[in-house]
């Protein structure tokens, strides 16, 4: 009789312990339905104004809003006095996973990683001979980003449960094994201290919401990006191309060039880029055409090895960073 008493008592041990895990794991994954209702309803989180979809010049502008004529368009990288070269990012395909952590606590920490598929094109074209060279590169780009939620209201009864995205850090994408970014920095035109600066470990940087880059529109922007190659270097200038892609997507964006060639604004070849970039005004509702005061955008800092883009035997070698920043119209 003692033994069955032992037995039950053991059996009613291991059911209140499996029934305890059970309702852990539907709390859990209720939290994790609603951080990912906040994940997906996060514009400022995708990926869309990275693609160029194919080699196009090297600097270029399309669909945002800007005053007057203001037009960007010109040739790019040019390492031989004759050749004129286009090139651009055409992403296939994206797949996406994540993983929480500290559900149990009121903040909690998402991992957002991203394989990103697609091809590099490059178009080449000799001014003096009129030859051409066609080169289309699979590439494969390895992404991370890490998003901060806090609980701010456990009595709601919405779809993302009172939780709310705090931070986001900055993500980083990298292909290849060549080129880095060790610092990213906006200052005014003649400024000598940066407006914001980041460095070291991107993706252990969080940005809080309210202090993500904000610009005055149609104001310029002196953007530096301090870069590494470990070699073997493509022999022009650094060795890189770096560019500064901006806007909403396909159609709403624009790609400036940044650069280390002692060519205004940058002030010599030392591995860091320097460009201005003209910060483009929020834009207008779709709906009612009303101009919007303010409005959140992506930012892509983006480093190609030359090798990439001048050597078809070359892989491509590359890495960006992923931020977004605030367009607001000035007050008049």
């Amino acid at each position: 009789m003692k033994k069955l008493l032992i037995l039950i008592t053991c059996l009613s041990l291991l059911l209140l312990i499996s029934c305890e895990d059970t309702e852990q794991d539907i709390i859990e994954s209720d939290i994790e339905q609603y951080l990912m209702v906040l994940i997906n309803g996060d514009g400022s989180l995708g990926l869309d104004g990275l693609d160029d979809g194919d080699a196009i010049d090297g600097e270029y502008e399309d669909g945002l809003e800007q005053q007057g004529l203001f037009k960007v368009l010109g040739d790019t990288l040019d390492p031989g006095s004759d050749l004129r070269i286009r090139f651009g990012r055409r992403i296939t395909n994206i797949d996406r996973d994540i993983v929480f952590t500290d559900l149990e606590n009121d903040t909690a920490i998402g991992v957002i990683t991203r394989t990103i598929t697609g091809d590099f094109i490059i178009f080449a074209r000799d001014t003096a001979t009129g030859d051409t060279t066609h080169w289309v590169k699979p590439f494969v780009t390895d992404f991370t980003r890490k998003v901060r939620f806090v609980l701010t209201d456990t009595t709601t009864n919405d779809s993302t449960g009172g939780w709310r995205i705090n931070a986001i850090s900055i993500g980083v994408g990298i292909t290849g094994s060549k080129v880095d970014i060790s610092k990213l920095e906006f200052f005014t035109p003649d400024g000598t201290e940066p407006i914001y600066s980041y460095e070291s470990d991107a993706t252990d940087l969080y940005i809080p919401r309210d202090e993500i880059p904000t610009f005055l529109a149609w104001h310029a922007v002196r953007t530096e990006v301090s870069v590494t190659n470990i070699g073997p270097e493509f022999p022009f200038n650094s060795g890189e191309a770096v560019m500064l892609h901006y806007g909403h997507g396909r159609g709403y964006k624009g790609r400036r060039l940044i650069n280390d060639m002692g060519v205004f604004p940058d002030t010599a070849p030392d591995n860091i880029f320097t460009g201005l970039w003209r910060v483009h005004g929020p834009g207008r509702h779709p709906q009612n055409n009303q101009s919007y005061q303010r409005r959140v955008f992506r930012g892509f800092v983006d480093v190609v090895d030359l090798g990439t883009l001048y050597a078809e035997d070359e892989a491509v070698h590359s890495v960006f960073w992923a931020l977004p920043y605030r367009s607001i119209r000035p007050v008049r």
